[in-house]
């Protein structure tokens, strides 16, 4: 047996059984043991070749038993194979596992310090950025209020100036106003009330109002009036700046407004016309704004503005100021402009408003103009001379079969006429 363990060298002993064990292994600086392939394998053709050289030098006894050596020592190396195998697959998943450890430990400690650093210069940018917002706000807030200083400015240059020149029109207007015709006093005739009810007599009327003027009720549903004023030929809508009118409305109910006509205009033949009536192109009706103030028995100044920036007259002394405006059943023509010529003013009730419910005395109508100011007056002793001139008629005729005003007896009062 010493023959045998001195061909298979320093790789083979035998135990006190007659067995070999093989064993050549190196330490590792952790303590634990792993065969060297290597030279495990130069150690197994070692084997190899002293086997062979003990089969060519042995008996068949011999040869057996080293045989059976031989096939222990086959699966012996095959065990120590796989133990190794296994060993080293453990310890590479376990560098493995280290290693991604570490480099997840690297990974995530440099993903924190880029949030960080992402984190600080955006709180950076927002810091400047909100610091460039104040300031732009700041820098716009300085910009508007210079801007609205120098508006401001200028607003108050312009006023002063509009009202120079507003100062200076009226002086004009005033001075122009000298050559303006006379007063028209307006004359009970068909001329001036071409259709619906004439005025009343206040005498007849028996009315207590210390308050000269046309009176006029509707006695009934229906009744209504439409009184024109006789203007001067050529008189366009930009000519007229302001429209007064002086009354004494005794029932609130239902309120006279003023109406505008402009002259119906011709078209080309064929072509379609734009006129909104047969005899007027456009009709503007001018009522009270707030008709919810006016109180009953109480004397007003209309007002209609329809050039806002031109002069205004004083309200009459016992008077309340009340604003016209546009509405009712205004029609405007397609075509309608300032260069339209009026054809009459008129004022005018409703038709549809119950019995009594229009009560009012019309004192005086005037139209101002950027030269001056026309006046129209109303007065009661021209509609009662009118009415007793009538009344006269009617009793001349029946006692004497004559007219009052024809008989050569009687000197008539006559009604002057513009």
């Amino acid at each position: 047996m010493s023959d045998i363990q001195v061909y298979l060298g320093s790789r083979a002993t035998v135990d006190s059984n007659g067995d070999f064990n093989f064993r050549n292994a190196m330490l590792l600086k952790d303590g634990s043991e792993i065969v060297n392939r290597k030279m495990l394998s130069d150690e197994i053709a070692i084997i190899d070749s002293n086997i062979a050289f003990i089969k060519s030098n042995v008996d068949a006894e011999h040869i057996d038993s080293l045989s059976e050596i031989l096939s222990n020592a086959q699966s012996l190396d095959f065990n120590l194979k796989t133990l190794i195998s296994d060993e080293v697959n453990a310890r590479e998943q376990a560098v493995s596992a280290e290693r991604d450890a570490r480099v997840l430990a690297v990974s995530t400690e440099q993903s924190e310090r880029e949030q960080a650093v992402s984190a600080e210069q955006a709180a950076r940018v927002l810091a400047v950025s909100t610091e460039q917002f104040e300031r732009e706000q700041s820098v716009l807030a300085e910009q508007t209020a210079r801007v609205l200083a120098v508006s401001t400015e200028q607003s108050e240059r312009e006023q002063a100036v509009l009202a120079e020149q507003t100062a200076r029109q009226l002086e004009d207007a005033n001075l122009k106003s000298l050559s303006l015709q006379l007063p028209v006093f307006m004359s009970h005739s068909i001329q001036t009330i071409p259709d619906e009810k004439p005025p009343i007599p206040q005498q007849v009327a028996g009315l207590a109002y210390n308050y000269d003027g046309w009176y006029f009720k509707n006695k009934i549903l229906g009744e209504k009036i439409n009184w024109y004023l006789p203007l001067s030929q050529g008189l366009k809508m930009k000519d007229v700046s302001r429209i007064y009118s002086s009354l004494l409305i005794i029932n609130k109910v239902s309120l006279p407004w003023i109406t505008i006509y402009t002259k119906a205009k011709q078209y080309v033949e064929g072509s379609l016309s734009l006129n909104k009536s047969s005899w007027y192109n456009s009709r503007y009706n001018y009522l009270v704004k707030d008709s919810s103030s006016i109180v009953s028995e109480t004397s007003y100044r209309y007002m209609l503005g329809l050039k806002p920036n031109s002069a205004v007259l004083a309200v009459p002394k016992d008077h309340v100021s009340a604003l016209l405006e546009q509405g009712g059943n205004t029609l405007v023509s397609d075509d309608a402009s300032d260069e339209d010529e009026i054809l009459a003013i008129a004022i005018n009730t409703n038709s549809s408003s119950s019995a009594e419910n229009v009560k009012f005395i019309l004192k005086d109508i005037q139209i101002q103009t950027p030269i001056g100011v026309y006046p129209f007056y109303f007065s009661n002793s021209v509609v009662f001379e009118k009415y007793s001139t009538s009344k006269m008629n009617s009793m001349f005729q029946y006692f004497f079969n004559t007219d009052f005003t024809n008989d050569t007896f009687v000197v008539p009062v006559r009604t002057p006429f513009v």
